[in-house]
Formats: structure tokens, sequence, C-alpha cells
């Protein structure tokens, strides 16, 4: 299998058999069942937006996502399989990857629900880059996650860039918050165990005190800010899922049952991503 940005398209990456109108009335869904991972791919990505979507099921539409090892040759069968590979189905060929086995995470399901699972030591994958986002981007991020221990101040769920004033999104004992290893927005305490829909937002050239955050579909206010004035301006090409981006520190021990990273900070958007990840996690918001 040749990995790249011109991976060929799969049926997921045309939009045959997508009937957007159908699935889709005004700003509403008609059924949270309607989701499906075509039209939140049409409906987000279809006008060349950044950004990737990640669902953690072996097989979609017929095609192998999920594989053994980085290099894509070695399909994920059975619970328990490490991910060495996570395809991003949104088209953009922004594949998250791990080539060192005792740092894959575990694909994991309860035969109806998928996920990921990272053990908060070492494992993490790699996004391959920034995903074309620029320093200070709209950007949102929203996933179904579930927090399975909180193992320090802050800990990691996405994050792009490497160094000072680079764009986090995180929780840990402090609560869910906006990292910028330069700043910070902490919103409210994290629960363990619980499945939550979470959307981080940042508006472009925004400041870190602009960034807002979602849980499962409501607004939740900061209860203390770092540096909120000062604005995000580290450009690396790096980025990670589940730990601090390029450190060895801050690894998130989670359920994750799947992500959109996107270039955009409309509402409409948000909602859009939020219920289709609610969907899958089997949760109604």
């Amino acid at each position: 299998m040749t990995l790249s940005r011109s991976v060929s398209r799969p049926l997921w990456a045309s939009q045959r058999g997508v009937n957007a109108a159908g699935l889709w009335r005004g700003s509403l869904w008609r059924s949270e069942r309607e989701l499906t991972a075509l039209a939140i791919r049409k409906l987000l990505f279809s006008q060349g937006q950044q950004g990737a979507l990640f669902i953690p099921q072996p097989v979609i539409y017929g095609q192998q996502v999920l594989f053994r090892d980085a290099a894509g040759t070695i399909p994920v069968v059975d619970d328990g399989d490490p991910v060495g590979l996570m395809l991003d189905i949104s088209g953009n060929g922004n594949h998250a990857s791990q080539a060192t086995s005792p740092a894959c995470p575990s694909y994991r399901t309860d035969g109806v629900r998928h996920w990921l699972e990272a053990d908060g030591v070492d494992d993490y994958l790699d996004l391959g880059g920034r995903m074309g986002f620029s320093a200070n981007p709209d950007l949102m991020f929203s996933c179904a996650v579930r927090i399975l221990e909180l193992l320090n101040t802050d800990d990691r769920i996405f994050g792009i860039g490497n160094g000072t004033n680079t764009l986090n999104c995180g929780h840990g004992t402090s609560g869910w918050a906006w990292r910028y290893d330069g700043g910070n927005e902490i919103y409210d305490a994290v629960s363990t165990g619980v499945d939550f829909v979470v959307t981080y937002m940042h508006p472009a050239a925004g400041n870190f005190g602009s960034s807002v955050f979602f849980r499962d579909g409501i607004e939740i206010a900061h209860s203390s800010q770092g540096s909120p004035m000062a604005a995000p301006t580290n450009n690396t090409d790096s980025g990670e899922l589940f730990r601090k981006t390029g450190v060895d520190t801050l690894y998130g021990r989670l359920r994750f049952y799947g992500g959109v990273s996107n270039s955009t900070f409309e509402s409409a958007d948000r909602k859009r991503a939020e219920l289709y990840l609610a969907a899958i996690a089997g949760k109604t918001l």
C-alpha cells in the first residue's frame, strides 16, 4: 500500500452514494442515525478545508482504515490489536501513524462502538505535520472521548506546532484546557470514566483569550487564563494525538471514539461535527 498525500481515492473519498440534501434539512439533522462518515466528509471538507477526519473503525465503506503497522500492510481486525496507522478519511491525506510498536494505541470495541485506547505512558500518533494550518488559523478540533485517568495538571489530546505559543487541546487535573505553552485557557473540571464530545475552537488572527471550548454542545466559560492577550505564533510543521507535540511527556490516558480538525470557526460546522461524533460514541446531545 502506498501512503502519501496523493493516496488513491477509495469509496469514502468520492461522494458516491451520498445525498447530502436527504441527510440535512436547514441547519439540523433529521436524525442522528442518518449521520454518516460520507455525509460529514462532504459537509466539512468539500470546499478544500484543511484538517483531518479520524474514525477508528477497522473498515469503513469497504475500505481498510486501521492498520497494525505504520506502513499500512497489516490490517487491524481484532479487539486489542495495536494501531500503527489510522487513515484520514477527509480526503486530505493527513494520516496518523506510529512506527514504534510499544507506543501504538490499541483498537478496542464492545461490538457496537469502536475506539482507540491510549495508555497514558507512551502511546501517541504522529500526524506528519500541521496539516496545512498556519500559526494563527481558524481551527476547530472536536472529538468524542472518555478520559480514563488524570495523570498531570496538563495532559494532551491534540496539538500542532512544537515549542512556545502553539495550539494544543488538553485536559488534566486542572480541567479541560486550551494549552499554548506560553499561556492557557482553563475551563471546568474533567470527570473520568464518562463519554464526552468536546470541541476546541480558535479564530484566525485571534489571541489566546479568544479561543472557546464546548462540552456536549454547551459553551463552557473559562475559570482562569494565562497571558490571554498573547497569540499563537509557532509555525513548526508538526502535529500529534495523545501527547505534547514533539516531547516525551503529557500523555493522555483515554478512549478516542473519533475526531475532526478543520479550518473553521463556524457554529454550524461545530454542531455538525458534534452530532456525528456523539452518534458514533453512542451519545445523544
